[in-house]
């Protein structure tokens, strides 16, 4: 029929970044879509600059699914996330994006915090061998939105970020 066809499939925050500029450039809104992604680099360079010399990352766990239980690897978005919010993703070490893990790998890794999409943030601690979790012994369990932001890449993964940012280091973002 003639129609042009983009396909959207990013992975990483940099991917949100070049497909904002590549739909721009395909609607005839490049100067807006440039605009744009300046001022969201600008935004991720504030965050990435602040957590740049910190040499004790915490360690993170995000729990994506609790039956059965699943994280985030390496080439996710929300472990991208972690990262560029100066954390350390214990599950980068994976072999896939989406790991399905076990209860005695996340003891074993011992986060400092937990992030979590599904369950609640009392369950971790009725689980066998989880309260003696640095996350779960000293309360670093958050709840996040599931159904957007942290786990959709798109433009408002800004706020994904500068959230996840005061999460894990508190005495930074103030």
């Amino acid at each position: 029929m003639g129609y042009t066809v983009i396909v959207l499939d990013p992975q990483t925050v940099d991917d949100v970044l070049a497909n904002i500029e590549l739909v721009g450039k395909a609607t005839g809104h490049t100067d807006e879509a440039t605009t744009l992604t300046s001022g969201l680099q600008a935004r991720i360079d504030t965050i990435t600059n602040k957590v740049a010399n910190i040499v004790n990352k915490p360690k993170v766990y995000a729990e994506i699914s609790d039956s059965p239980l699943m994280s985030v690897g390496p080439g996710s978005y929300m472990g991208n996330l972690i990262t560029l919010a100066g954390g350390t993703n214990i599950f980068d070490d994976a072999a896939m994006p989406w790991p399905m893990i076990s209860s005695e790998a996340v003891i074993a890794k011992n986060p400092n915090v937990i992030l979590s999409t599904y369950t609640a943030i009392n369950a971790f601690s009725t689980r066998a061998g989880w309260k003696s979790i640095d996350a779960v012994a000293n309360n670093k369990i958050y709840k996040l939105d599931s159904d957007n932001i942290y786990v959709r890449p798109g433009p408002r993964f800004i706020t994904a970020l500068e959230e996840l940012s005061k999460m894990l280091h508190p005495e930074l973002f103030a």
